[in-house]
């Protein structure tokens, strides 16, 4: 039995906020970059006029130090 491919196609609906353009993220596709709360998604234009998007950790997890302790 096949599995269902995942979209590779994401839509989102442009308004007019007070002469402002506006969207928002698809939910799915914040998901499909595996996002959480904090990160950020960075959107830029080619050289071929292709928008890329990337996903950037808004800060490392913190490592806990293992040790010996101080006596």
């Amino acid at each position: 039995m096949a599995t269902k491919k995942e979209p590779t196609e994401f839509k989102a609906k442009l308004t007019n906020d007070g002469g402002i353009v506006r969207g928002k993220i698809p939910a799915p596709l914040v998901h499909y970059l595996g996002g959480r709360a904090g990160d950020y998604l960075v959107f830029r234009v080619d050289e071929q006029g292709r928008v890329v998007v990337n996903l950037r950790r808004a800060h490392a997890v913190a490592k806990k130090a293992v040790g010996k302790s101080a006596r």
